[in-house]
């Protein structure tokens, strides 16, 4: 997510666990393709380095992330020759009803994924930017049904830098 709800904090807490997520996976496994996508009010794949570094901002529509994740896993990554893995980091905000159609989609991938993780981090959201008192609403609260639904749904939340680490380990 790099919507503009989403401060530089917000953004270095998401790309600070995707890093460990990166290495993690780079060196445990050999024969890895991972896909970036980047999204504020439209999604779109992007390389490595841009995932890291793209500073961008605009509106928020989550579903377009999730809808570019199943149109690539669609054309490139049949779930019967490969395991797939879907992680996504938001602060939790977004436009409208689309917790709703974010929440059908990401029920659809954990019918194809092997794990689907979503982290939501401390900042900006439906109750306003709170560091002592963060309120997990929006999109967090959208997917608790799916988790209640799917053992493959992971949900963990980041208020700061020392949560990284245990929440990485939850969410695995």
């Amino acid at each position: 997510d790099v919507s503009g709800s989403m401060g530089w904090r917000q953004k270095y807490l998401c790309r600070a666990f995707f890093w460990l997520l990166n290495q993690f996976v780079r060196t445990k496994y050999e024969n890895v393709e991972v896909v970036y996508i980047i999204h504020h009010s439209a999604a779109r794949e992007v390389d490595e380095d841009q995932f890291f570094h793209t500073m961008e901002s605009g509106g928020t529509s989550c579903s377009s992330a999730y809808d570019l994740a199943l149109q690539i896993i669609a054309e490139r990554f049949p779930v019967n020759a490969w395991n797939v893995y879907a992680f996504h980091m938001s602060d939790g905000d977004n436009w409208g009803d689309d917790n709703t159609i974010a929440a059908q989609m990401v029920d659809q991938l954990c019918t194809l994924c092997n794990l689907v993780g979503y982290g939501q981090v401390s900042g900006w959201g439906y109750s306003g930017f709170d560091e002592e008192a963060v309120s997990w609403s929006g999109l967090f609260d959208a997917f608790l049904p799916v988790k209640a639904k799917h053992d493959n749904m992971a949900l963990v939340q980041i208020r700061n830098e020392e949560d990284i680490y245990p929440q990485f380990r939850l969410m695995l």
